[in-house]
C-alpha cells in the first residue's frame, strides 16, 4: 500500500481537507498583507469581484475586480475595513449591546457572536439566518437594536428609501447603523431602475455592475436620502479612520467610507 493510500485510510477527511488547502494556500505566505481573522501573512491576495466596464467608468468604490481576497479564510477587503472599524471605533466587542445583522459576512458573524450575546442575524434568502426578512417589513417593534450591520444590500433593494426608515425604526434613540454599498465616485446621481419597467439582468451588469444590482449610487444622493429616512450621518474614508499603515497591512481600498449612521 502507497503513503498516500495509508493516509487516505487513516487520516479524517477533513485533516486530508486541511492539508491539501494548506499546501495549496503555502506558495501565497508572506509578509506584505495580515488578515485580521485568520491571523495569518500574505505576500499576495486572490482576486475578487466583477471586470465590468461600468466600475473603472464610474470609479465604483465597494466593487468591481481587485485582488484582496484572503487565501486562507476568503475575507474580502469590505469585511476586513469593517471589523477594523468596529474594533476601533465602536464599542460592539467590549459591551453588551443588542444587534442585527442583515446579510452577515461568515467570519464577522463568527467574530461577533463570540462578543454578543443578542446578536440577531437575519436575510431574505441566507439559509442560516435566525430572521427570514424582507427589510422594508422588519418584523421586530420599534428600538429593538442598539446597533446595525448591513452591508451591499440597498443597492439590491427596489425600494430603498423604506428599507432605510425601516433600519431607523427599529433602532434605538442614540444608536448607530453601518450601511454601506457600493458608490460611483464619478457620479452627480444615482443610476436606478424603474420598478414598472424592469430591466435584465445583463443589462443590469452594464448599468449597475451587477445582475442583481437596481442601482448605483452616487455618494451625495445617497446620504440625503439616508438623511431624508431620519439619520444623521458621518461619513469618513479607510485612510482616514485607520492610516495607511493599517490600510497597506491589511489591503483595504483607502477611499472605501464607512457610512456610519445614528437616530437622534
Amino acid at each position: 500500500m502507497t503513503i498516500r493510500a495509508t493516509a487516505k485510510r487513516l487520516l479524517p477527511l477533513e485533516v486530508r481537507a486541511f492539508g491539501r488547502r494548506a499546501v495549496n494556500v503555502g506558495p501565497s505566505l508572506g509578509l506584505r498583507y495580515r488578515c485580521p481573522f485568520c491571523h495569518l501573512r500574505f505576500r499576495k491576495l486572490e482576486p475578487r469581484g466583477r471586470d465590468l466596464p461600468i466600475y473603472a467608468e464610474q470609479g465604483v468604490v465597494g466593487g468591481g475586480y481587485r485582488l484582496t481576497e484572503c487565501p486562507w479564510c476568503r475575507s474580502n477587503d469590505r469585511e476586513r475595513l469593517l471589523y477594523l472599524f468596529l474594533r476601533r471605533h465602536t464599542e460592539l466587542f467590549t459591551k453588551p449591546m443588542r444587534v442585527l445583522h442583515v446579510a452577515p459576512e461568515a467570519r464577522l458573524r463568527r467574530a461577533i457572536e463570540q462578543a454578543q450575546a443578542e446578536y440577531t442575524t437575519a436575510d431574505l434568502r441566507m439559509p442560516d439566518v435566525e430572521l427570514r426578512l424582507d427589510i422594508t417589513d422588519i418584523p421586530r417593534p420599534d428600538t429593538s437594536f442598539d446597533a446595525i450591520i448591513c452591508s451591499h444590500v440597498l443597492e439590491h433593494v427596489h425600494d430603498d428609501r423604506a428599507a432605510m426608515r425601516e433600519l431607523r425604526r427599529v433602532l434605538v434613540p442614540g444608536g448607530w447603523a453601518i450601511l454601506q454599498v457600493p458608490i460611483a465616485s464619478r457620479a452627480g446621481v444615482t443610476a436606478e431602475e424603474d420598478p414598472a419597467a424592469p430591466i435584465s439582468e445583463q443589462e443590469r451588469s452594464r448599468r449597475f455592475g451587477d445582475p442583481s444590482h437596481v442601482r448605483l449610487y452616487a455618494e451625495g444622493d445617497y446620504v440625503r436620502r439616508l438623511e431624508e429616512a431620519g439619520f444623521a450621518v458621518r461619513v469618513e474614508d479607510a485612510l482616514s479612520l485607520l492610516g495607511a499603515k493599517t490600510v497597506r497591512s491589511y489591503a483595504l481600498v483607502p477611499e472605501e467610507k464607512i457610512f456610519l449612521c445614528t437616530r437622534a
